[in-house]
């Protein structure tokens, strides 16, 4: 029995891929609720003199093991301090450290040095403390969003589906509705079976009810549709291959 599009969009939500008509078709129970930090450091409990311990979360679209915990997971009691990575090097910090022998270049800022210490001298840690509570006040802490969650490697890779300010990664919008009233009305398969090219009617279309898709499965953790509106666009679902064209003599 031939696959349909409305089998391969059941139990699934629907986003669109900023490469234009093409679509993630995303298990809907491997999305989770998560929290996740974007852009702060955080400190776990007892780890303020260790600056290499704190944990530096920049880069949501690529995030790093802790950077986003399933929300049943999360434990804000967990942090002592979250902050903004960036903070002027004050000179109640810059001339102590001078004194113990460090060189501070002018345009360093005080979070990379730190970031090389193993540990920061006691008698500038009251110093450091205000610092980090001075930025708290400006950082938000982490926010809740959807995260798609598969195994890489042996893994959990979280990848943002969703942000209220716009989307991230390779994803510009859901539009899991919009594909519901769908309905197949042919469908072709390659051998192995692991493409497939699907005609359909879509009765809310603004430009043509007749609308063809092909359904793509080489990177299993991200099957997706690709909309194809030229005949030049199908070929390479086809058993079609070009070749010379005779040249006729008139």
């Amino acid at each position: 029995m031939s696959l349909s599009i409305n089998e391969i969009i059941k139990n699934k939500r629907i986003f669109e891929i900023d490469d234009d008509c093409n679509y993630f078709i995303l298990d809907e129970d491997k999305i989770k609720k998560c929290m996740y930090f974007d852009y702060v450091i955080a400190i776990k409990h007892g780890d303020l003199p260790y600056p290499k311990k704190w944990l530096r979360f920049f880069d949501v679209e690529h995030p790093i093991k802790g950077q986003v915990i399933p929300i049943e997971e999360y434990n804000s009691d967990d942090y002592e301090y979250v902050f903004m990575p960036y903070f002027k090097f004050p000179d109640e910090l810059k001339k102590p450290l001078e004194e113990l022998g460090y060189t501070i270049d002018k345009d360093y800022k005080a979070e990379n040095f730190l970031i090389e210490l193993d540990k920061i001298p006691e008698q500038l840690l009251p110093v450091v403390k205000n610092m980090i509570i001075e930025n708290q006040e400006h950082s938000s802490g982490p926010e809740q969003n959807d995260f798609y969650v598969y195994e890489k490697d042996g893994e959990l890779v979280y990848f943002l589906v969703g942000k209220e300010e716009g989307f991230v990664n390779t994803i510009t919008d859901e539009v899991t509705t919009k594909f519901q009233d769908i309905k197949t009305l042919e469908a072709y398969e390659t051998p192995s079976k692991d493409t497939y090219l699907f005609k359909t009617k879509d009765p809310l279309s603004s430009y043509s009810s007749e609308r063809w898709f092909v359904y793509l499965t080489a990177d299993p953790n991200f099957p997706r549709l690709k909309e194809v509106d030229e005949v030049a666009d199908m070929l390479p679902y086809t058993s079609f291959k070009a070749t010379e064209p005779k040249v006729e003599v008139k």
